[in-house]
């Protein structure tokens, strides 16, 4: 009785687990199937809820959506696991995963997403695949998918993506990186629209300006953000804007000499490079010494320029990847600075490595300009649209109606072209398979002619055997006539040239694989050498190869010698055993 209560107990017990589990994961089902406009505000939500809970929440919540989806085939709530699970979930976490660990989790859902013909969907994994893309540095990779996310959000509205700004502001800063300057620019203004306070930003697109030459607007953003560090968390006494604070008065000071005002440049770079060792990185230790290495070289003091610029080098390339254009920047100056101490020697060598950087910093810059053109296309074509709407608001009904009208059009036009795709590739399906019908069938036929060329050699072998038994019956007085007989059926040639050829041509469509396999094994083989080998494939006897060939019993066994010889096959090897697996 005891037992059986405890039984009813422990399935009682399992029951409300089970319930449990179901009551902890059915807030995200609800609202990941959610598919109007709201869906992804509604997953958002969601993550930054779980952003907050420890790790053992978070993988129980995972654990228990598999065992969903395990017994519920969804593909909507398939994709949304799988960009709230590993690895995307720990690079929201700022974990960074593994090199490229969650390539294939990504690329898997972008195959589902796109099962699933929903634009917003599809946009939200293109934003995740890009993400990851940025954290193993695959650059070209992460335009061109932040390029698709971009366009999808676009069209269906900003409003819908409240992320959307952080897809601007990654390819403002992957753009930085591909040289796209202008086009980086426009992206990081696009932020400060909406994030008028984002340090990364403005120092982004402060930087921009001051690789266009445009130092003015380089230093009023710079200036800016120096106002609102010390405005914002009481000036130096946040760390982070203590580090921030250093970095923009080392722009400003750099900007100033790019203008040529030394003297208000130098007392801001040397606290850059100094405070950057105290608080900030060697990265901005690095910059602070090249900038300040071009004020020196531009007042002709090469011996403090060289010392700078050193510094310069020697982090370039020290990273675990080398610094490719802070490296060929840092040698040319080294060169130059050498030249101007008349130090011919080291001048030169210095000179060899600018080239040696500057050809590797050229060829990255080749292989990014693919991906870097296309995100400059598709900037360029949404913002002549967006200027197109604004310029012809009392147009917006006709043009709506031209787009709607154009995708349709282009719809019908990709559909046929895609049927008349699958109509060529299926033709054309066809007519291999055909081919492969008829080469079967040639095929068999010249197996059944070798067939019966073998069978009439074994005939007529056995009919010449019959004639040398009855001639060895004959009487004495025939002596004379039995051998004429018989020598004439020893010379008698069953293969003449054109018997050879109309064999060949048989024996190739039978087994086609035969001759080119013999050919890599002898170098120009010769006819009577093709020949026997061919007669020793289809398994004849000495004699019977004889006959064939109209030759002796010793020749051919002289011929398999030479044969043997040509093959390079060792005295223990056999001949025939050999020749009939050359086609295994």
């Amino acid at each position: 009785m005891k037992s059986f209560l405890f039984l009813i107990a422990l399935l009682l017990l399992n029951c409300a687990d089970v319930c449990a589990q179901d009551a902890d994961i059915t807030p995200l089902i609800k609202a990941w199937e959610i598919s109007d406009t709201s869906q992804t505000r509604k997953y958002l939500e969601t993550v930054h809820h779980y952003l907050k809970q420890p790790d053992s929440v978070r993988r129980k919540v995972i654990q228990e959506m598999h065992a969903y989806l395990d017994k519920h085939v969804n593909t909507r709530l398939q994709v949304r696991l799988m960009l709230f699970e590993e690895p995307w979930w720990v690079v929201c976490a700022n974990h960074v995963p593994g090199a490229e660990a969650g390539i294939p989790l990504i690329t898997k859902a972008v195959q589902l997403a796109s099962q699933e013909n929903d634009d917003q969907l599809l946009s939200e994994v293109y934003a995740a695949y890009a993400e990851h893309c940025t954290r193993i540095a695959w650059i070209e990779d992460y335009l061109f998918y932040s390029i698709k996310a971009i366009e999808l959000q676009q069209r269906l509205g900003a409003e819908y993506f409240p992320d959307i700004s952080t897809r601007w502001f990654d390819m403002c800063k992957a753009l930085y990186i591909t040289k796209e300057f202008r086009l980086s620019l426009q992206y990081g203004l696009k932020v400060l629209s909406v994030k008028r306070k984002d340090v990364f930003t403005m120092d982004l697109v402060g930087a921009c300006y001051k690789k266009l030459g445009l130092y003015d607007s380089s230093l009023h953003y710079y200036k800016k953000l120096a106002e609102m560090l010390q405005a914002d968390g009481g000036g130096t006494s946040d760390p982070f804007n203590k580090k921030w604070l250093i970095i923009a008065n080392g722009d400003i000071g750099e900007n100033l000499a790019l203008q040529k005002k030394y003297d208000q440049a130098l007392p801001m770079l040397r606290e850059y490079a100094i405070k950057s060792g105290q608080v900030v990185d060697a990265f901005n230790v690095a910059l602070a010494n090249n900038a300040l290495a071009n004020l020196y070289f531009a007042r002709h003091q090469f011996t403090l320029a060289l010392d700078c610029w050193k510094i310069t080098y020697a982090w370039a390339i020290s990273q675990e990847i080398i610094n490719m254009e802070y490296a060929a920047n840092a040698a040319e100056g080294i060169a130059a600075a050498y030249s101007g101490l008349g130090r011919i020697d080291s001048a030169f060598l210095y000179s060899t490595l600018f080239h040696k950087h500057s050809d590797s910093l050229n060829a990255f810059t080749n292989r990014s300009n693919l991906r870097a053109t296309k995100a400059k296309i598709a900037f360029e074509e949404m913002q002549t649209a967006l200027q197109s709407a604004r310029a012809a608001i009392r147009h917006q009904r006709l043009i709506r109606n031209f787009i709607v009208g154009g995708i349709i059009l282009l719809t019908i036009i990709a559909l046929l072209l895609y049927n008349r795709k699958l109509w060529l590739q299926k033709y054309k399906t066809a007519i291999l398979e055909r081919k492969r019908q008829i080469a079967e069938i040639e095929s068999k036929k010249a197996k059944e002619q070798i067939a019966l060329f073998t069978q009439q050699i074994i005939d007529k072998n056995n009919l010449i055997n019959r004639l040398k038994e009855d001639l060895t019956l004959q009487a004495e007085v025939a002596v004379a006539e039995k051998k004429t007989a018989f020598e004439s059926l020893l010379q008698y040639t069953l293969l003449t040239d054109g018997e050879w050829e109309k064999f060949r041509l048989e024996f190739f469509r039978a087994y086609p694989e035969f001759f080119p396999a013999f050919k890599k094994l002898v170098s120009h083989p010769t006819p009577a050498e093709e020949r026997l080998a061919t007669l020793i494939y289809l398994d004849l006897s000495n004699q019977q190869i004889a006959n064939t060939l109209g030759i002796s019993k010793d020749s051919v066994t002289r011929g398999k010698r030479r044969l043997k010889q040509r093959l390079n096959l060792q005295a223990d090897e056999v001949l025939e055993a050999y020749i009939r697996n050359l086609t295994d």
